[in-house]
């Protein structure tokens, strides 16, 4: 809330409170630029990574799946193919799922 509604007069407590649970959010430039660090970086760039972000993570998942297949496919073993299919996709929707507060402020 104090990125998205910065007119508000937040108290400090809260602020301090507040800041360091973006990084729940998969937001580490916002955490990072409230806390003082020298790193600034302009909106468009920000919205361009966010944009990026969860299709690095999609991308990333898929070639994790594949190589895993691939593995138990040699194998023989048809279990653990499905495993990681499963796990592929629970794993995606979380990071979807992590990121989505970000993107959408």
């Amino acid at each position: 809330m104090p990125g998205v509604m910065d007119g508000v007069p937040w108290p400090k407590p809260f602020l301090q409170f507040a800041l360091p649970l973006g990084l729940a959010n998969l937001d580490f430039l916002a955490v990072l630029a409230e806390t003082g660090c020298s790193l600034n970086v302009r909106f468009y760039d920000k919205f361009i990574l966010h944009m990026l972000l969860p299709i690095g993570c999609v991308i990333v998942i898929v070639l994790a799946c594949l190589i895993a297949k691939l593995c138990c496919i040699k194998k023989g073993d048809v279990e653990k193919e499905v495993q990681v299919k499963e796990i592929a996709s629970k794993t995606m929707i979380l990071i979807i799922l992590c990121l989505y507060p970000g993107i959408s402020t």
